[in-house]
């Protein structure tokens, strides 16, 4: 089954090619790439200055029905109502999902970003979403890229890679 990877045209500093390839080897699929334009405004929460994330999910499963799995990546803050923000949400039983590099950029230095280090975030990130697509709940394993992660030190200790059982788990799909 093919992933299709859909992304913000504005969003640069991001290694594609490297997701994709992690992406082919985690999930044994094809994985197209391509932009996406628009985003549902009615999701922007003027008060919070943040996207309600279920809200762009809905809109982006309406908008990706024709594909059978789909991750988006944006850049935009998202929250839902009882956390102050989210690095990504999944639909399991429409099998999508979304990613924002918002708040997984790292701290600039000499005015620079530091891309490699955004785009091992975004891996870890992408592959946990796309893991709730395969019907995988979160994990106690600190390491798993299925384990919770609320900040970014979370993020950066946890592996690219499913633990053990968790890998068991997507064999048996």
């Amino acid at each position: 089954m093919a992933i299709a990877l859909l992304y913000q045209r504005q969003i640069s500093n991001v290694d594609f090619n490297f997701l994709i390839k992690k992406l082919k080897k985690t999930f044994s699929s094809k994985v197209s790439l391509q932009a996406l334009d628009g985003l549902p405004l009615s999701s922007f929460n003027e008060r919070r200055g943040q996207y309600y994330s279920t809200g762009v999910l809905n809109y982006l499963i309406e908008k990706l029905a024709n594909y059978q799995r789909a991750l988006t990546i944006l850049d935009i803050d998202l929250y839902v109502p009882y956390l102050s923000f989210v690095f990504g949400e999944a639909d399991l039983v429409n099998k999508k999902a979304v990613v924002s590099i918002s708040r997984l950029k790292p701290k600039y230095s000499q005015g620079q970003s530091n891309a490699k280090l955004l785009t091992d975030r975004l891996v870890k990130e992408a592959v946990h979403e796309l893991g709730h697509t395969y019907k995988l709940n979160h994990c106690r394993e600190e390491k798993c890229v299925m384990s919770f992660s609320s900040n970014l030190v979370k993020v950066d200790n946890k592996s690219s890679d499913f633990c053990f059982d968790c890998k068991r788990l997507i064999l048996e799909l």
